[in-house]
């Protein structure tokens, strides 16, 4: 995953982004809003691990300005501003979870996996699973770690495809498919697209 570190205390940041480039994670650090803003529109990030109070502002605005244009990077807060206000505020300005400081490392790698198998969710698992049922020889299973395939559909505008690996029993040149699942295996494509072109996931 590429991960965006977004915490104005250096010694604290570096220590975060060394200990999830060690789990094999690419990792952009920001020190405030504004340097954040600049790296999330340039790269596309998996997840944001934002501190609510910095140099700059309350990333809860960020965040806010992010969800208002349509942004759907997600976010968790890492912070020192532990009352359930505090809490509440930062889940319903858009943030996906909110972790306290002080921390363990372990706990905010496994959040954010957490995050991502939540965000990840192939959006067209049921029709997948049924038409695995009726066909009883293709069944689709989501790929270990998902793959995020963004597509320019304007120019302020992302799609997001999700891409499945169908283990199949029945092989046929170049698509493993039988006869009978491939229209059924079209049919769940032909979904995604008519998403994509109408701009409906971004």
């Amino acid at each position: 995953m590429r991960i965006l570190v977004v915490e104005d205390e250096s010694e604290l940041r570096q220590a975060i982004a060394r200990y999830l480039r060690g789990l094999g994670h690419a990792v952009d650090e920001s020190s405030n809003c504004r340097l954040a803003s600049e790296a999330a529109e340039i790269y596309e990030h998996d997840v944001a691990i934002l501190d609510r109070i910095l140099p700059d502002g309350d990333s809860i605005q960020m965040l806010k300005q992010w969800r208002a244009g349509g942004k759907r990077l997600p976010v968790l807060f890492l912070t020192a501003r532990d009352s359930v206000d505090d809490r509440i505020d930062g889940l319903q300005s858009g943030a996906d979870d909110y972790l306290v400081k002080p921390f363990a490392m372990e706990e905010l790698s496994a959040r954010i996996n957490t995050i991502a198998r939540r965000i990840s969710a192939p959006l067209f698992w049921p029709l997948a699973t049924m038409t695995s049922k009726l066909t009883r020889d293709c069944e689709f299973k989501p790929l270990p770690s998902m793959v995020w395939l963004f597509l320019k559909t304007t120019a302020n505008s992302k799609a997001i495809f999700w891409l499945t690996k169908m283990n199949c029993s029945s092989q046929i040149p170049a698509f493993g498919l039988s006869n009978q699942a491939r229209p059924l295996c079209f049919i769940w494509a032909k979904a995604i697209r008519v998403l994509l072109f109408a701009n409906l996931v971004q």
